[in-house]
């Protein structure tokens, strides 16, 4: 892209120039040599010097507004485009390079109508179209993302970019194979670039193709090694098939690159609790607890984690955290009563377990942990000879069943059982 804008401004520059004199004409001369050279700063003052010796010559205002785009002043910039389109209206070039810097400076609906304009004067050029696109991107409209990208691609099938654009644009409109198609394509014509592989991941983990998007996700890494969304991305895909041991190793991976990402923290501690691995798990999410000390969800996972471990105490403590900072999630309530069951604290286990079916009336998780309350406590009246009590847990777990029976009958069995074991066959 940029030689291309170089080539224009060459030819341009070239004639305008001379209609200014001698003086003029040297002082562009040196400019473009340092523009060509790649010394922005430097051609930056030589195009200053050109405007004033040529106020009138757009081509001034183009190169201008062009080598300050390249090191980053966009403000200085949008000045100079300014004066190149007021002097020269047509200027395809400088409506192009305003609308980029209208949206690096957050104005989009400037830089829509800028591109806009360009698109307008150069219809069958693809670069307008692509920016276009880009800032609709940015600007989460992805229905006309899709369509400027499209175009681009049109105009110019071979250019890997704006295919993997498109397919970005289809892929957040949830369009898994179309985006597939895309990414794929832009595969074949740059094989070595990072994102079109990290896109058709994404498209094939959307889909649930969870074995097929790894190695799309690690050749993006091997091209691209510190991407850390890729990283993680690659230990949800692990996450997914239910490899957790690989899932630890990318999210580490993940944390090791970018410490502040809090999913992957979570995510984390989440396999190595599946791995029961539980002092490693409660250190990750701990971590995590730093990155959001008022997340409810992380002190949650946390209590849980103490809970498969057997430390019920510290369990508890976590669980009533995550309950002062979201009093009203039904999940929170139940974990409560769990850990409160688990210290066979029974009176106080049993108002949370009613308050997480009364704040979610299709909670299995509740009506279960209700079931496992109530058969603790008849077990325990049991052993204490209360045996009229007894039958009423019973009755009381068994009512849990019922509810649970059209929500998750596999669940409402496995309670049952655990209130009545089936007898063992006999050998």
């Amino acid at each position: 892209m940029l030689k291309r804008t170089i080539s224009i401004f060459t030819i341009l520059l070239a004639i305008s120039a001379s209609a200014y004199g001698q003086s003029a004409a040297q002082v562009f001369e040196r400019a473009m040599g340092d523009f060509q050279a790649r010394r922005y700063e430097m051609a930056a003052a030589g195009f200053t010097q050109y405007t004033k010796l040529a106020p009138t010559d757009p081509a001034g205002f183009n190169n201008l507004g062009l080598s300050y785009y390249l090191i980053d002043r966009c403000s200085d910039a949008l000045g100079a485009f300014a004066s190149a389109i007021r002097l020269k209206p047509e200027s395809y070039v400088s409506w192009v390079y305003q609308g980029i810097c209208q949206d690096k400076a957050s104005k989009y609906n400037d830089a829509v109508n800028s591109l806009k304009t360009a698109a307008g004067i150069d219809p069958n050029n693809p670069l307008a179209h692509s920016q276009l696109g880009l800032v609709y991107h940015g600007g989460k409209n992805y229905t006309e993302s899709e369509r400027s990208m499209r175009r681009a691609v049109q105009l110019k099938p071979s250019d890997h970019f704006y295919r993997y654009r498109l397919g970005l644009a289809l892929y957040e409109l949830e369009r898994y194979g179309e985006a597939i198609t895309e990414a794929k394509e832009s595969i074949r014509l740059k094989a070595d670039y990072s994102y079109s592989h990290s896109l058709y991941g994404d498209s094939l983990y959307a889909t649930k193709q969870y074995k097929e998007a790894i190695p799309e996700y690690r050749e993006s890494l091997r091209l691209k090694p510190d991407d850390a969304t890729v990283m993680y991305q690659l230990g949800q895909s692990y996450y997914g098939l239910k490899d957790y041991v690989s899932a630890i190793t990318a999210f580490r991976d993940t944390v090791k690159t970018a410490p502040n990402d809090y999913d992957a923290w979570v995510y984390l501690g989440n396999s190595l609790d599946y791995e029961n691995r539980f002092a490693e798990a409660i250190d990750a999410y701990k971590e995590a607890l730093k990155l959001r000390p008022d997340n409810a969800m992380a002190y949650s996972e946390i209590g849980i984690a103490y809970n498969r471990s057997g430390n019920y105490i510290e369990a508890e403590k976590y669980a009533r955290e995550a309950l002062k900072r979201d009093p009203g999630n039904s999940k929170y309530q139940t974990d409560l009563c769990m850990d409160l069951r688990r210290l066979k604290r029974f009176t106080e286990a049993l108002p949370p377990c009613e308050q997480a079916v009364k704040l979610d009336p299709k909670s299995v998780d509740g009506y279960y942990e209700i079931g496992l309350l109530y058969r603790d406590m008849r077990d325990q009246a049991i052993t204490q000879k209360k045996l009229v009590a007894a039958q009423g847990y019973t009755q009381k777990a068994k009512e849990q069943v019922a509810k649970i029976q059209p929500l998750d009958p596999d669940q409402a069995q496995k309670l049952s059982d655990m209130i009545d074991p089936p007898a063992k066959p006999k050998p």
